[in-house]
């Protein structure tokens, strides 16, 4: 993947669901193309995906999401720092804790809800609320 960034491209392994779809594909197809099959260039599906949004109502949504999502979404499967780094071609660590801090926090509150159903199960261990907390 060559980012807009930086003229280094950035190997990223495709998702085993996307290279089962795209082996079915034409080698030489062009994905994402005009309506005469020419390739966008990405300024062009920028645009696009904007006026889009708008039409749908929803403006709030941006391009750059798809980015946050995978982000979160490698941080929320326990990937580290260093490999969502990798992914998303990000050169320093500093820009991926916007990830797994949300992934973190996440984590970390399942765990205490997990903590706190188990400890409810155990006799004694949780009082119930008396009337005046009610």
């Amino acid at each position: 993947i060559k980012g807009s960034k930086s003229d280094t491209p950035n190997y990223v392994r495709a998702h085993d669901t996307l290279k089962a779809y795209l082996d079915t594909l034409p080698p030489t197809l062009t994905i994402i193309a005009d309506e005469l099959g020419r390739p966008i260039r990405p300024e062009r599906l920028s645009k696009d995906m904007r006026r889009h949004l708008n039409q749908i109502g929803l403006p709030h949504l941006h391009l750059h999401g798809l980015r946050h999502a995978a982000g979160a979404a490698l941080a929320d499967a326990g990937c580290s720092s260093k490999e969502i780094a990798a992914v998303l071609g990000h050169k320093t660590l500093q820009m991926v804790e916007k990830y797994t801090k949300g992934a973190e926090q996440r984590r970390l509150a399942d765990q205490a809800i997990v903590k706190l159903q188990k400890a409810k199960t155990r006799p004694g261990r949780l009082k119930q609320p008396g009337p005046e907390a009610r």
